[in-house]
């Protein structure tokens, strides 16, 4: 028997992955444009991933877990997204300058890195359901 709970955490999934796709192709986007024009690879990844998070807040509040928002999940959501990019930036700068990984492809695999850190630390931490 599938629980309520495994219901919600199921659609919770699937709505942070779209809306992670959004954002992620917002993110990408920027990353590949501004890695185009010659600006270097890492700079280009934070501008982007800011990018991304700009938009990603909103609809994960109030669309992938219908949670009420606070400044106090605000700040969370910033803090964990802010981990989430340092976690990021390292491995892409340990794939591209150590493993020689070309920056596009490397920025790809940095991508579901940081989509798992945000998905379990906006699930069990900034939206949180304490109602189960």
């Amino acid at each position: 028997m599938v629980s309520k709970r495994q219901v919600t955490t199921g659609n919770q999934v699937l709505r942070f992955a779209i809306v992670g796709v959004l954002s992620t192709l917002l993110h990408y986007l920027v990353f590949w444009i501004l890695f185009t024009l010659g600006i270097s690879y890492w700079r280009s990844m934070i501008v982007g991933y800011i990018s991304g998070v700009a938009i990603g807040y909103q609809l994960n509040k109030t669309w992938t877990f219908s949670s009420k928002g606070s400044s106090r999940k605000f700040l969370m959501y910033l803090a964990l997204y802010l981990f989430s990019l340092l976690v990021g930036l390292v491995a892409l700068v340990v794939m591209v300058e150590i493993l020689a990984f070309g920056p596009k492809f490397a920025n790809v695999i940095v991508i579901f890195i940081t989509a798992t850190i945000n998905f379990l630390g906006s699930k069990l931490g900034v939206f949180r359901n304490k109602n189960g």
